[in-house]
């Protein structure tokens, strides 16, 4: 097995773009640091997978952007009271959002910034091991401009790992100051070939035991209760042409890695996964390892979006849900120096794979 790693550049935006494909022609991906480190485009056997891929310039009013950016520090929308007024009465962006913070109302964007932010490339490469892999390593650090809106120090850092049936994203936190908290998750965006009528031809299975979808109150959050206990979910059958599987928020989750099986008709089966840790560094004593505890699994969510007549699916993995910055409920909260991290995995095969 052997893989190739190419630079170049969009040719409209100029933005830096790396290219990691497996030379046995299968899975391919492309990453633009600056447009929020993500993978813009992910190809199976040269199939296009991602809504929107490598288009970096705005979508049409009122449309999704696509690819697959980062959500962090915040999953969804947050609002803290005074902003929540505004926006139940009326005329303020809900995408506009806030959280409470010693005693301070902070601004944050639906999703956070991090997908908005020129990511550093920190390295890129061919490993040549038994587990060959191409990959890209890349670092946000906090600045002046980030501690407008989330007042804490930090490290982020990513690699994405791709093998020659998965992509592995490691998101890596690290805390410079004490009291940190932040949510994890993804948008990933996949077109859906086949015209509307292929959502009714695609099924989705999760590996909660007992799914369920959470109750949504405008402005998008949740209220805690559960809307509607889904069993179809876990046997595979539950279908994209329902409507309440297209702007739902699944949970159920008991063990990691949290998945989600896509089956579509004109797709190779289509595993997403997560998982994390939370790492105490440094260690209590010299000489010791350090302590590696698992994120919450009740805290890792699925949330599905879509549109039919644009062709695209988002089964986006969360670890947290709306208004965690002000509940502080499927956060990861950090002393300074201790270290947290987030894995987002692609798997495309071309044999049946189960959950």
């Amino acid at each position: 097995m052997s893989f190739t790693v190419q630079r170049g550049e969009d040719f409209h935006t100029s933005n830096q773009l790396i290219l990691l494909r497996d030379d046995g022609g299968r899975l391919e991906a492309t990453v633009a640091p600056a447009s929020g480190g993500e993978v813009s485009s992910l190809k199976w056997k040269g199939q296009e997978l991602l809504y929107r891929a490598n288009q970096f310039d705005s979508p049409p009013a009122g449309g999704w952007r696509g690819r697959a950016p980062l959500l962090w520090p915040a999953v969804g929308r947050n609002f803290g009271p005074r902003r929540h007024q505004e926006v139940v009465a009326g005329g303020a962006d809900p995408s506009e959002g806030s959280f409470l913070y010693k005693r301070k109302e902070w601004p944050i964007r639906i999703h956070g910034f991090a997908s908005r932010q020129a990511w550093q490339l920190v390295d890129a490469g061919v490993a040549a091991d038994a587990s060959d892999f191409a990959f890209v390593r890349l670092r946000l650090d906090s600045d002046a401009k980030t501690r407008e809106m989330y007042p804490f120090d930090f490290h982020l850092e990513v690699e994405h790992r791709l093998t020659a049936e998965t992509l592995l994203s490691t998101y890596r936190l690290t805390a410079l100051t004490d009291g940190l908290f932040a949510s994890f998750g993804n948008h990933i965006t996949l077109v859906l070939p086949g015209g509307p009528d292929a959502f009714d031809a695609t099924r989705v299975r999760l590996s909660a035991a007992d799914p369920c979808l959470l109750e949504l109150v405008p402005p998008g959050l949740t209220t805690g209760r559960v809307a509607a206990m889904r069993s179809d979910l876990a046997d595979g059958t539950a279908q994209l042409g329902d409507s309440a599987l297209l702007d739902a928020v699944t949970a159920g989750f008991t063990a990691a890695p949290a998945r989600l099986e896509l089956r579509h008709p004109l797709l190779p089966p289509l595993v997403v996964s997560q998982w994390g840790s939370h790492l105490v560094l440094p260690p209590a004593n010299p000489g010791d390892e350090p302590v590696k505890l698992p994120l919450n699994a009740q805290h890792f969510h699925f949330v599905l979006w879509g549109n039919r007549e644009l062709q695209f699916f988002c089964p986006e993995p969360w670890y947290g849900l709306p208004n965690s910055l002000n509940t502080r409920e499927g956060v990861v909260i950090l002393g300074a120096g201790e270290t947290a991290e987030w894995v987002m995995e692609v798997r495309i095969t071309e044999s049946p794979e189960s959950p």
